[in-house]
């Protein structure tokens, strides 16, 4: 009777816990975080603090219209010395001529890019484009796909990066700190 007990207590224990972080985590949002999520129609067509599902297809076209570009992929509530606060990557692409592409790689702990100051779009990988549910594999696949790779290679540790410089389009660096 004892075991039973604290089999099904540990089962309640598990069962309360939530996971974040395997999947885009979507389902986790509030109605209002909900609403700020939109399909994509044009780039031009952007709101401050809308978040857009986007391919890398749809980026790589974009990206050709712009002389110098910055895209910034991010965990929201990351605080490794990797990820920098939205306002400053805003001012350094302001102050070196960038469109800058601020990039969610899922939904989790949301609250903690909205409770920053910025005024750009955000945009978040469109899990449904690479058929998967899990946010590592979108990751890599979007990263792929921007950096003209095919989609199923494994990135090395090596190659992992935050920052995506890009010229016309065209892949200039990629690195893990903005300034490097």
């Amino acid at each position: 009777m004892k075991k039973s007990i604290y089999y099904l207590s540990i089962l309640v224990l598990i069962s309360s816990c939530q996971i974040y972080g395997i999947t885009n985590d979507y389902e986790k949002l509030s109605e209002d975080e909900r609403s700020r999520v939109k399909e994509l129609d044009s780039f031009s067509n952007t709101e401050s603090r809308n978040i857009y599902e986007i391919n890398g297809q749809q980026l790589k076209k974009e990206l050709k219209n712009n002389e110098k570009s910055i895209v910034y992929i991010f965990a929201n509530g990351c605080s490794s010395e990797y990820c920098v606060p939205l306002p400053y990557l805003e001012n350094y692409a302001e102050e070196n001529d960038y469109k800058l592409y601020m990039i969610m790689s899922g939904y989790a702990f949301l609250y903690t890019t909205l409770d920053q100051s910025f005024t750009s779009p955000l945009y978040s990988i469109d899990q449904e484009y690479y058929g998967t549910k899990y946010s590592s594999k979108c990751y890599r696949m979007f990263v792929n796909d921007i950096t003209g790779k095919p989609l199923g290679d494994k990135i090395k540790a090596k190659d992992y990066a935050s920052f995506f410089f890009f010229k016309n389009g065209i892949l200039d660096r990629a690195t893990l700190k903005v300034t490097d």
